[in-house]
């Protein structure tokens, strides 16, 4: 049932109503139909969902340290994920040595040192 609210104020906010009146809404049905007890779980599970839908929106990009990759690399490599202009977070990995790894809408660029390592070593020992 509280899925049903969850999916409903999002579908409302998604066509473009207010904030405001979604909540007071939503708030009202509940009222009206005794469910008001869900009203904050309702809440956390909406907040949760919207986040998750933000951030899928969002390229990744994960590198070794700071300043390990220049800028253009960085848009390059969104841009064989046809992530163009995206907005992109940056996560740090100590573990890839050097380059970086690029994550968008379930695609992936793994140009990481670590990978390539592997790759290397995997080529020399398959003899």
């Amino acid at each position: 049932m509280k899925d049903t609210y969850v999916k409903a104020v999002v579908e409302l906010l998604e066509a473009g109503q207010s904030v405001e009146t979604v909540l007071l809404n939503l708030k009202k049905v509940l009222q009206n139909r005794g469910h008001l007890k869900l009203h904050d779980s309702i809440l956390l599970s909406l907040v949760e969902e919207l986040e998750v839908a933000s951030v899928a929106h969002l390229a990744q990009v994960t590198l070794a340290k700071e300043g390990g990759v220049s800028v253009e690399a960085i848009k390059k490599a969104l841009l064989q994920l046809e992530g163009g202009e995206a907005e992109y977070t940056l996560a740090y990995n100590p573990n890839l040595i050097g380059g970086l790894i690029a994550t968008f809408k379930n695609k992936q660029i793994d140009q990481s040192y670590q990978t390539k390592l592997r790759e290397l070593y995997q080529s020399i020992t398959r003899v």
